[in-house]
C-alpha cells in the first residue's frame, strides 16, 4: 500500500517554482542520495512535487514525517534525524540505561545529519535532559567528529575511533541512556554542533559544562532532535 500524497509533499511544488530543481545544486543532490541510501524512495506526486516514503511498511519514518524531512533537505537546512525515533517521539527501549531499575541495553540510537554550514570543519554532539533537576543531566558528549562523517550507527562504542567522547553524568565515558524516575516523560535533546575548528585539543575527557564552554566560541550552526522517555 502506497503512502497517500500529503501536505509536505505538495509544498515542494512551491519550492521548485522558487528555486528551480534542487538536484541542480550539488549539496542538495548529495543529501537526497543519502536519504535514498537509508531505505527511502522518492516518487512523483501530481506533476511536479516529490514524496519520500519507506521501501516497505514498518521501515523508517511515516510518510508525513519523511516528506517533511525531504522538505527540510531541499531547503538546505542543517538537519539531525534518526531512523529509530522521530522528533518529540519516544526513544527506543534499547536506548535506555541498563542499571538503577532501568531495563534497556544502553545502545545509543542511530543518527544521521545533512546540509551542514559551509564554514563547518568538524562536529560535536551532546544529549541533555533538561528535566532532570535544576542542573539537568548530560547523557552523551562527542567531539572532534570529522567533517566527512554524516552519522553514527546504533550502539556507538565508547572506544570508537576517529571521534572523542566525554564523561556523562553517570561518570562514564560515552553514551548513558535515559533512566528517569517513574512519572512524566523526560525530554532528551540531541544537539549537533557545527564547529569552525577541526579539533578542540581538550587536555582531558570533557564533562558537560566544560564541553559547552570550549565549543561555544566555535559554533557556526546547530541542529536538534528531541526524543522523550518515561517509565
Amino acid at each position: 500500500m502506497t503512502t497517500p500524497p500529503n501536505e509536505s509533499a505538495r509544498h515542494l511544488v512551491e519550492l521548485y517554482r522558487a528555486t528551480g530543481s534542487p538536484l541542480a545544486r550539488p549539496r542538495r543532490a548529495d543529501a537526497l542520495l543519502r536519504i535514498l541510501a537509508r531505505g527511502y524512495e522518492l516518487r512523483s506526486v501530481g506533476t511536479v512535487a516529490l514524496e519520500v516514503r519507506p521501501h516497505c511498511a514498518g521501515v523508517g519514518m511515516p510518510g508525513d514525517e519523511a516528506s517533511a524531512m525531504l522538505f527540510s533537505v531541499l531547503a538546505a537546512a542543517f538537519t539531525l534525524m534518526s531512523s529509530q525515533f522521530v522528533a518529540a517521539g519516544p526513544l527506543p527501549a534499547t536506548a535506555s540505561w541498563n542499571h538503577d531499575g532501568c531495563t534497556g541495553t544502553n545502545r545509543s540510537p542511530a543518527l544521521h545529519w545533512i546540509s551542514p554550514p559551509v564554514r563547518a570543519k568538524a562536529f560535536a554532539l551532546s544529549v541533555y535532559d533538561p528535566d532532570a533537576g535544576s542542573a539537568g543531566w548530560w547523557h552523551w558528549i562527542v567531539y572532534d567528529i570529522p567533517i566527512q562523517q554524516h552519522g553514527f550507527a546504533t550502539a556507538l562504542s565508547a572506544t570508537a575511533p576517529h571521534v572523542k567522547q566525554g564523561i556523562n553524568d553517570f561518570g562514564m565515558v560515552g553514551y548513558g541512556g535515559p533512566c528517569p524516575p517513574p512519572g512524566p516523560a523526560h525530554h532528551y535533546v540531541f544537539t549537533l554542533y557545527a564547529l569552525n575548528v577541526a579539533h578542540l585539543y581538550a587536555s582531558s575527557r570533557l564533562r558537560g559544562s566544560a564541553f559547552m564552554q570550549l565549543i561555544r566560541p566555535h559554533i557556526v550552526g546547530t541542529a536538534t532532535l528531541t526524543g522523550i522517555y518515561s517509565r
